[in-house]
């Protein structure tokens, strides 16, 4: 067992050690994988007390663990060893050494639910939640991390001293705030004019005007779980085809189907839209329209619709208008290896009664929502799954 995970680790780049794992080749077995990137630990509290486990593979990009007492004594054995080590996430009980993660030059992301006080000042993507001081940490960030790329800040209250905190990371160029927003913060997009994704759960007019007027560089919005904020903000969403170089839109709000009908019209007449994920009805008119208007967008790659849940006939009506426009395009394509785009059919539940596979269609259930944003190098295998 033990050799056909460390054969697949060695393989593949990554490898998560069990609870069960340890034995007294294990350490040596570990030290022999040369291009080991990512080391996901969790639960192994026993093999980090071996004196000999002190040397972690220095090809080591990558590292998560978590709920281990010595964490101090880890980190520093992996800030001495491995030079290159881009990523870093801390979570659980995990007490974070603050001297430690100092050191560690090279680390470009970094993960955690406590603070810090010494953050690298190579740091590009931060990400955390839970903690109570949160203006403070993000003051150190400010001022210590110039080149901050990305902040993804969740699980916290958003006051307006953090929003003007977040108003001095100029560098920012993705912001992920979760949180519902009570506050005016179409200020901040003044400030964040090199910003090139945008992930909110809160939508209105001051947000709107913000994000046209200044983030020119805008390619991916994602809106989230937002309420109808009434017929104000139901024409003002037209404007976000203003947006220049938008090609990524999440719209997962109970916006108008007139409304949000016009304005995927109007971003595909920009041309270039290249991936939605929407919401939709079980309506075979609706989606035949939306199917019609995306097919004009040539640099079009991927479309998700989310289904509350898909019946048989539905899902027929819906193969039947693809298969007709794709027929009616094979007309005009300059080859017949001319791809088309994915198109990946979200739905709660279980599928009713049997479907029939379609070139065009990847039937998935909605466990987590498409995020078009974070594209991960790393994978992790546990209990022999992805």
């Amino acid at each position: 067992m033990l050799a056909r995970r460390h054969s697949q680790a060695r393989s593949l780049g990554g490898y998560v050690p069990d609870a069960n794992d340890y034995n007294p080749g294990l350490v040596e077995c570990f030290k022999t994988m040369t291009c080991l990137k990512y080391l996901h630990i969790y639960g192994v509290e026993s093999l980090f007390d071996q004196k000999s486990f002190v040397q972690f593979p220095p090809s080591l990009k990558y590292l998560d663990f978590g709920s281990i007492s010595n964490a101090y004594k880890i980190l520093s054995w992996v800030a001495k060893g491995c030079k290159d080590l881009k990523g870093l996430r801390l979570s659980g009980s995990t007490f974070s050494p603050l001297q430690t993660i100092s050191q560690m030059k090279s680390v470009e992301v970094l993960f955690d639910q406590k603070p810090f006080v010494h953050f690298p000042p190579s740091l590009k993507y931060l990400s955390f939640d839970l903690i109570n001081n949160a203006d403070r940490i993000l003051s150190w960030v400010a001022k210590g991390c110039k080149n901050l790329k990305g902040l993804r800040y969740s699980g916290c209250t958003l006051s307006n001293s953090i929003l003007q905190t977040i108003c001095q990371m100029k560098s920012l160029t993705y912001l992920f705030l979760p949180l519902p927003i009570a506050h005016d913060i179409g200020y901040v997009f003044e400030a964040l004019t090199e910003l090139q994704a945008l992930e909110i759960n809160t939508l209105d007019e001051t947000i709107i005007t913000g994000m046209t007027k200044y983030c020119k560089k805008l390619e991916h919005l994602s809106i989230r779980n937002c309420l109808d904020h009434g017929s104000e903000i139901q024409g003002n969403i037209l404007r976000l085809a203003s947006l220049p170089k938008l090609c990524s839109l999440t719209i997962e709000a109970r916006y108008s189907k007139e409304q949000t009908t016009e304005l995927i019209k109007r971003l595909v007449a920009i041309g270039n839209l290249e991936h939605i994920y929407m919401y939709t009805s079980e309506d075979p008119l609706e989606a035949e329209v939306l199917f019609e208007m995306l097919r004009q967008c040539k640099k079009i790659q991927s479309i998700a619709l989310n289904f509350g849940q898909i019946n048989p006939d539905f899902y027929s009506k819906i193969c039947q208008v693809v298969d007709e426009i794709d027929e009616r395009d094979s007309q005009h394509r300059e080859s017949p290896e001319m791809t088309h785009p994915m198109v990946e059919m979200r739905y709660y539940g279980e599928m009713n009664g049997t479907i029939r596979p379609h070139k065009w269609f990847r039937l998935t259930e909605n466990i987590t929502v498409l995020d078009a944003f974070e594209k991960w190098e790393y994978g992790c295998l546990s209990a022999g799954k992805p």
